[in-house]
């Protein structure tokens, strides 16, 4: 399994379709937003292939007492091999801090799968209200919750102070 930057991938329009494709408008930047971010922000976005050939998406934000999975879509042909799965461990593995993600609130059954899925990769579901700012003005602001991977991250870090990195850094809202 091989995480190659968006970047150097020769994969654009792989990672394009399935971006836009997993994840509803709101609760998504622009694709043409993409590939510069990381010139000026602690951002990466990854094509994950195997033998040269796609089969996921990533874009991680790195911060000093986290790491954030702000999107992590397998294509659809290759889910339930638990890829899912391999893509948390290694990067958990390779990550000294916790990561941190947003899931939908737990109404739904596909929600409640996901959080699952995350919970049992040792994720832990915090019960704070978040709110996922809008990524433009067109956009409407998304009620979700907050998954960390190690509780102790609360030790150094509280869900308000998340927030804030969140908001000020991936999302531009000044506090």
């Amino acid at each position: 399994m091989d995480f190659v930057k968006l970047s150097k991938s020769t994969h654009q329009s792989f990672a394009r379709s399935l971006y836009t494709s997993s994840f509803p408008p709101e609760e998504r930047r622009e694709f043409s937003q993409i590939p510069d971010l990381h010139l000026y922000k602690p951002f990466t976005f990854y094509v994950i292939e195997q033998s040269q050939q796609p089969f996921a998406i990533m874009a991680l934000w790195t911060f000093a007492s986290f790491s954030y999975i702000e999107h992590l879509a397998v294509a659809n042909e290759q889910r339930n091999r638990g890829i899912g799965t391999k893509i948390i461990s290694n990067l958990k593995s390779q990550r000294p801090n916790p990561l941190v993600l947003e899931v939908e609130l737990p109404l739904t059954e596909t929600a409640l799968r996901r959080i699952k899925f995350y919970e049992r990769l040792g994720f832990i579901l915090l019960n704070d209200n978040y709110l996922q700012p809008p990524y433009s003005i067109n956009k409407q602001a998304v009620e979700m919750r907050l998954m960390v991977s190690d509780p102790n991250l609360l030790n150094i870090c509280d869900t308000k102070s998340i927030i804030q990195i969140l908001h000020t850094q991936v999302y531009n809202i000044q506090i």
